[in-house]
């Protein structure tokens, strides 16, 4: 460090904890009730979904498999 920065060792200090807020995380797990495999379906029925959750002010973060 000293060389790249030109820090003595014995003025760094290690943080291995993060201390910011975080508020509570909720994961669900979906898979559509379909039997087929039409794909565009399940598409349109997570963006349906989505857009319930939304409506009703969860933030909401999809991950879609094509």
């Amino acid at each position: 460090m000293h060389n790249i920065f030109g820090l003595d060792e014995d003025s760094i200090s290690v943080v291995t904890q993060d201390g910011a807020p975080t508020g509570s995380k909720d994961f669900v797990v979906w898979r559509t009730g379909r039997d087929d495999l039409d794909s565009q379906s399940s598409v349109k029925d997570a963006a349906a979904l989505m857009k319930f959750l939304m409506k009703r002010g969860i933030r909401v973060i999809m991950f879609c498999k094509v």
